[in-house]
């Protein structure tokens, strides 16, 4: 193993409201705890729930309503209950915890999303962005789904390790590679410690920023070893300096109520962000046209002949698919 990286900062995820409404928040860890800048080239991680539904909505009808998105890929990922989705592609899907959906929203996508849980199950995940290299989006945007069976999962010495995106490369296995494809290199894992457990990994030298955030409702634990060891908590995420040659080790510990928590890692694009709202760009320029397009009406550049928001206007074979809700179209 190569020797440990050196943790830059341990910052507590803050309480944002994305969709304006003071009944639904989040956890964020970043942009809130860590600026863009320093995520790079992750923009967004938002942890919702635990909580309990209050009921299913109707086909048509969801909890997050439809709203637009360009420039940035986006995975839901849910570690408890169910993820629902529609968009304008024509895509209506539903999947399973643990098991994820993606949007590379491309020139733009307009999608709506929750609202399929019955009542009393517990929903718990997370709305992860990740920026997009400035040639690549406006490329055409794109769907999928992954269902939990599908998501590599590595286990060893009291730790479960699902492999989201990238290689992960265990010193006890073989290498697997993780269902969600990026357009920037990145390693993204779901760590679950049981109490007392380790995870140690070594990141590849092409990666060189990386974020830990541990997740809740509970768990502690310390990353590094030694003096240079910093306390971590659920709620809370710690920035490692991955630029270094010889320093590659990422070691965390979980204390005696176990630890959960998200890896990212990944290669910065150092390059410009122009963000506003659902809307990532790389200069000012290209948000206020894509504001321009979405206010005049011609912001979708690809979409269905039909009307996505409305289930009974899909063609036949399409509403059949749409209406079992378990896959894209």
């Amino acid at each position: 193993m190569s020797l440990l990286m050196k943790v830059l900062a341990v910052r507590v995820a803050e309480i944002t409201y994305p969709t304006g409404d003071k009944s639904f928040s989040v956890l964020q860890c970043f942009p809130s705890a860590f600026t863009s800048a320093e995520s790079d080239p992750f923009l967004m991680c938002d942890e919702f729930g635990p909580t309990a539904s209050t009921g299913a909505m109707g086909p048509d009808t969801f909890s997050v309503d439809w709203h637009p998105h360009r420039g940035q890929d986006l995975l839901s990922y849910m570690v408890q209950g169910r993820a629902r989705h529609a968009d304008s592609l024509g895509n209506r899907a539903t999947v399973m915890a643990p098991g994820m959906q993606w949007m590379q929203a491309g020139s733009g996508v307009e999608h709506a999303e929750g609202g399929g849980s019955p009542k009393g199950e517990v929903g718990h995940g997370f709305q992860i962005w990740i920026n997009v290299p400035s040639a690549k989006k406006m490329t055409d945007p794109a769907y999928g789904t992954v269902p939990a069976d599908k998501i590599p999962v590595h286990k060893a010495d009291g730790a479960t390790i699902r492999v989201l995106a990238g290689e992960f490369n265990p010193l006890d296995g073989v290498a697997v590679v993780g269902p969600f494809e990026t357009r920037v290199a990145t390693l993204m894992m779901d760590v679950v410690l049981e109490p007392g457990a380790t995870f140690a990994h070594d990141l590849p030298g092409v990666l060189d920023n990386c974020i830990i955030y541990a997740y809740g409702p509970a768990g502690h634990g310390v990353v590094g070893e030694g003096d240079s060891a910093s306390p971590i908590e659920h709620g809370s995420a710690a920035r490692l300096d991955a630029t270094g040659a010889e320093r590659r080790r990422v070691e965390i510990t979980a204390g005696e109520d176990g630890l959960s928590f998200l890896v990212f890692a990944g290669t910065r694009l150092n390059q410009g962000v122009a963000w506003h709202g659902p809307f990532v760009m790389t200069t000012d320029e290209e948000i206020k046209s894509t504001i321009q397009e979405y206010r005049a009406g011609t912001f979708l550049r690809k979409r269905t002949a039909w009307d996505y928001k409305d289930l009974s206007q899909f063609p036949a074979d399409h509403r059949a698919k749409a209406g079992a809700g378990t896959d894209e179209l």
